[in-house]
C-alpha cells in the first residue's frame, strides 16, 4: 500500500464510513472512495470519543 491509502478490513459497520455514492452506470457503491484523517490519539480520548459517538 502507499502512503496515500488506507485499508479497513471488512466489518458489518464499515459501511457506514464509505459514502453514499453510486457508478452512474453499473449502480455499484462507491466503497473505494473516501477522504480519512489519520493520526495519533490519546488511548482513553478515543474511548471516551468511541463512547460519545456511538448512535447505532
Amino acid at each position: 500500500m502507499g502512503s496515500d491509502m488506507l485499508f479497513i478490513h471488512f466489518h458489518d459497520c464499515v459501511n457506514r464510513l464509505t459514502l453514499g455514492l453510486l457508478d452512474p452506470h453499473s449502480r455499484q457503491p462507491a466503497f473505494k472512495q473516501n477522504a480519512a484523517r489519520v493520526g495519533k490519539i490519546d488511548q482513553a480520548e478515543a474511548a471516551r470519543l468511541d463512547f460519545e459517538r456511538r448512535a447505532f
